[in-house]
């Protein structure tokens, strides 16, 4: 666990845009904006430094437990079906986002130079493993491999397996005018938090609402605690008869109370350019370093 700044941050299908009362996303055209961003991926099983750099544009987009996070009284209750959210082989989360992919944060991947031996697993209510998944690549932005910034802690997990059975979470970019709905508004983090007192690896959810939002982070009063990051900051609801879990933030740690400020936990905002990079990621082909 480390902190930067008075922040802990907490180790430990097809996606869609829609638009509900509750919740609303932001729809865009691909040819309105373009944003070019440079990635790397890492092939597991070799050198943990190595890595090549490839590109992916928005034009080319598809629509298609020491320091804990917990805010007053511990309000997370188990949370046994739901199969898609995974847990980490270094005491984080990840979220089944595509058939071979998992959303996870760049720290539970990646730390001081090295890609780590990070493997996921599906397991039951009870932390017992149902699936052991083959990890094939590691993703991460490249400006997350040259600069130390909490805005950039976003990862994929590319997996041998096929994902389809297991549920899958969509992903949303949350509109602006989001922030003056979001107090009244139920928000969760699903997740593998060390609580205090038991042993690690059953998955937990909270609830909460949202305190802040800016352009690339999302603040909440949502309990975690270490174990929790790379989780899914979602919302949940009917639309047309169908339940969707919709995220709209990767967890990656928590913010101490200050003389201005209470206490909040803190996920990356999911952006057109995050979004782009978890469905288009797979149909690229990379080029050489």
């Amino acid at each position: 666990m480390r902190k930067v700044m008075k922040k802990v941050v907490s180790l430990m299908v097809s996606a869609s845009l829609l638009t509900s009362c509750a919740l609303s996303f932001n729809s865009f055209s691909a040819s309105a904006k373009t944003v070019s961003n440079t990635y790397c991926y890492h092939d597991y099983g070799t050198s943990a430094t190595s890595y090549r750099q490839y590109q992916l544009s928005l034009d080319t987009l598809e629509n298609s437990a020491s320091t804990r996070g917990v805010i007053g009284a511990d309000n997370r209750v188990p949370d046994p079906n739901n199969t898609a959210v995974v847990r980490l082989s270094v005491g984080g989360t990840g979220f089944i986002v595509g058939d071979h992919t998992i959303a996870t944060a760049a720290h539970c991947v990646y730390r001081e130079g090295k890609f780590l031996d990070t493997t996921a697993q599906i397991v039951d209510g009870n932390g017992n493993v149902i699936k052991q998944l083959t990890t094939k690549r590691i993703h991460i932005s490249n400006d997350t491999r040259l600069a130390n910034s909490n805005s950039l802690d976003y990862a994929m997990i590319e997996v041998e397996e096929d994902l389809s059975s297991y549920g899958a979470f969509s992903l949303g970019v949350m509109m602006d005018d989001f922030r003056n709905k979001s107090t009244n508004i139920t928000m969760s983090v699903s997740g593998f938090p060390q609580r205090t007192g038991e042993e690690w690896g059953k998955r937990y959810v909270g609830k909460g609402r949202i305190m802040e939002v800016d352009d690339k982070e999302i603040y909440y009063d949502v309990d975690t605690s270490g174990g929790n990051s790379g989780g899914p900051l979602y919302r949940e609801f009917t639309k047309y008869g169908e339940t969707y879990k919709v995220a709209v933030g990767i967890h990656y740690g928590y913010f101490e109370q200050t003389t201005n400020k209470p206490a909040r936990n803190v996920s990356v905002r999911i952006t057109p350019s995050i979004l782009q990079f978890y469905l288009n990621n797979t149909s690229k082909v990379y080029s050489d370093n």
